[in-house]
């Protein structure tokens, strides 16, 4: 082997690894959007299926007692909800998905 080809050699070495963890790296970014769009099809459903819930008892001539003093509580946990959508935070979507799955909980219960 010549001296050029084993300098040829050494230079694929180490593209090589680079090259692999480029790709990596692509597909890290595949998966992150496959899951973020995942998440987001699914939270997105569930704020639906409530305010769908939701809706239906407006359109009561008469809410009950008890679903008034939850529907209170609600507004005033959605009012409350602070996030600072500009950063992108994970802690605001977690802060998002909570109050959604509590929106849930009171539906459910009616």
């Amino acid at each position: 082997m010549s001296k050029k080809e084993k300098e040829k050699e050494k230079d694929a070495l180490k593209v090589s690894p680079a090259k692999s963890l480029v790709d990596e790296l692509d597909l890290l970014e595949v998966l992150l959007r496959q899951i973020a769009e995942t998440y987001l099809a699914r939270v997105t459903e569930e704020l639906k299926q409530v305010r769908s819930q939701i809706y239906n008892l407006a359109l009561e001539e008469e809410i009950p007692t008890e679903k008034i003093k939850d529907i209170r509580e609600m507004l005033t946990q959605l009012r409350s909800l602070q996030t600072r959508p500009e950063k992108g935070r994970r802690k605001d979507l977690k802060k998002m998905d909570d109050t959604i799955q509590d929106l849930r909980h009171y539906v459910e219960s009616w």
